[in-house]
């Protein structure tokens, strides 16, 4: 008899009348998205060795538009960026833009709900995908954001941010070699920006065609940031650029990061502590994902998760558990999803949504109820999106869009009413969707647009029209880019 049930358990397999079997049980399998775990309403399933997840639930997550076709069992999905990427139910063939690619597994109806391959799907999006076999995760790193806050960035008395239509606005005090400005209202610099990152004395930004230009003083990479070099060979397109303190970093297409700028602490990460005002190449072990650049310290994370760290390191703000400084990159913490870099403290989140700091903590910007210096990471919260970290202040958005804040508000940079320091976390606004944290002073982006600034105003650097400084977020402007 069980002879005869399993012979006819494989026929009806083979005809196709049973639906295909998960191996696994479906709460096994995590997707994230740049840190942040996807919520959907069919589990995730392993489907002939791949990542099976409800095929609107992973598109609208990564951005794009879904459209679905019920006599052909299709699916059209549009991009952020306008591609267009089509598959069908029980078909390999996956087209972007009418260029046909293969995938190892077809999309499936299983249970009512359409599944797709989370790896295919989320690289035909210009995703990075891995997974991570300990805790059974599908890690997608979009890129949305290779340097946090890149929408808008605050500087030491500078700000900076882009509308919706790319135009570059800029307020506060600037003097650098080749401008200077004090205005306490925002003025449009340039457009076609997509991208900003403002240091101590300068300010680099990105542009639509790859190129990166920049506002300030002498260091930075002059014979590549504000020179259009078709014919370089040594670069190929810029997809993100970091101000530090006096250096700037840049990450190309390739995954290959150029450092240049004052060198004293090994900032540039090239085995010495020589400046150098051209680019010169960051020698990493794999291509990099997300960079970040602090005062005189620098962050870089790899596809596969990897946080690697060198520069000054005095105050433990590395990582590395020495306060030894490091002129060649150090491999830091595994599986982050993001990392911003302040004066002499550290945030990162991994890819589970946990934050985690270390550096100086005089201040309390640590967030860790102390004001301990730490030269390892520490945990501070759960269910974070992005962070900024400030000279003695810093900030993180939780994934439900509320905006915490930590650290000195000597200057009233919490945003929460008082100059009181706090070193726990504090909820002060609702609806962030990107923030930074500048040397005295706070920018934040809300979910309709809207800019909003606080803290130190002694250059103008709010942008409200004032010298005065403001305890408490104060509106700016709308009508701005959204991360």
């Amino acid at each position: 008899m069980k002879k005869l049930l399993s012979a006819m358990l494989t026929l009806m397999l083979v005809m196709g009348i049973f639906a295909p079997v998960a191996l696994y049980a479906n709460d096994e399998i995590i997707v994230t998205i740049d840190g942040v775990a996807v919520q959907f309403d069919t589990p995730p399933q392993i489907i002939e060795d791949r990542t099976m997840v409800p095929m609107r639930a992973i598109f609208e997550a990564l951005g794009a538009t879904v459209e679905w076709d019920g006599e052909t069992q299709s699916i059209t999905a549009i991009t952020a960026q306008g591609d267009e990427i089509h598959l069908m139910v029980g078909s390999t063939t996956i087209t972007i833009n009418g260029v046909a690619d293969y995938m190892e597994v077809a999309p499936q109806l299983v249970d009512d709900r359409t599944l797709v391959p989370a790896r295919f799907v989320a690289q035909a999006m210009g995703a990075n995908v891995v997974w991570d076999n300990d805790t059974r995760t599908v890690i997608i790193t979009t890129h949305r954001d290779r340097v946090a806050g890149s929408v808008i960035s605050a500087g030491s008395t500078q700000s900076f941010a882009i509308d919706q239509y790319g135009t570059l606005w800029g307020w506060g005090y600037y003097d650098g070699d080749n401008y200077f400005f004090e205005w306490p209202i925002p003025v449009t610099f340039t457009e076609n920006v997509i991208s900003v990152s403002a240091g101590n004395a300068h300010t680099l930004y990105l542009t639509e065609d790859g190129y990166p230009w920049y506002l300030g003083t002498s260091f930075v990479d002059h014979d590549y940031a504000n020179e259009q070099r078709d014919d370089d060979a040594d670069y190929d397109m810029v997809v993100a650029i970091a101000a530090g303190g006096h250096h700037g970093l840049m990450l190309c297409e390739s995954g290959f990061v150029w450092s240049w700028g004052e060198n004293a602490s090994g900032q540039l990460g090239i085995g010495t502590r020589i400046n150098y005002y051209a680019s010169r190449l960051v020698d990493i072990p794999e291509p990099v994902v997300y960079i970040a650049a602090g005062d005189d310290f620098s962050f870089a994370i790899t596809e596969s998760g990897t946080l690697w760290g060198w520069g000054a390191n005095g105050v433990g703000e590395l990582g590395d558990t020495t306060d030894t400084d490091r002129l060649s990159p150090v491999e830091i913490k595994e599986n982050v999803a993001a990392v911003s870099a302040g004066h002499g403290h550290t945030m990162a989140i991994t890819t589970d949504g946990t934050l985690w700091t270390w550096g100086f903590n005089i201040a309390g910007q640590l967030g860790d109820g102390t004001t301990r210096n730490r030269h390892m990471p520490v945990r501070v919260m759960e269910d974070v999106v992005a962070v900024s970290a400030g000279i003695a202040h810093s900030l993180a958005i939780t994934s439900d869009g509320t905006l915490w804040a930590w650290g000195s508000s000597y200057w009233g940079q919490l945003g929460d009413g008082t100059t009181t320091s706090s070193p726990i976390p504090i909820a002060i606004k609702e609806d962030v969707v990107a923030i930074s944290a500048g040397h005295h002073h706070s920018l934040a982006l809300t979910a309709d647009g809207t800019l909003w600034a606080w803290g130190r105003n002694n250059h103008g650097q709010l942008g409200d029209d004032s010298y005065r400084d403001r305890h408490t977020p104060t509106l700016i402007m709308g009508g701005m880019m959204l991360p």
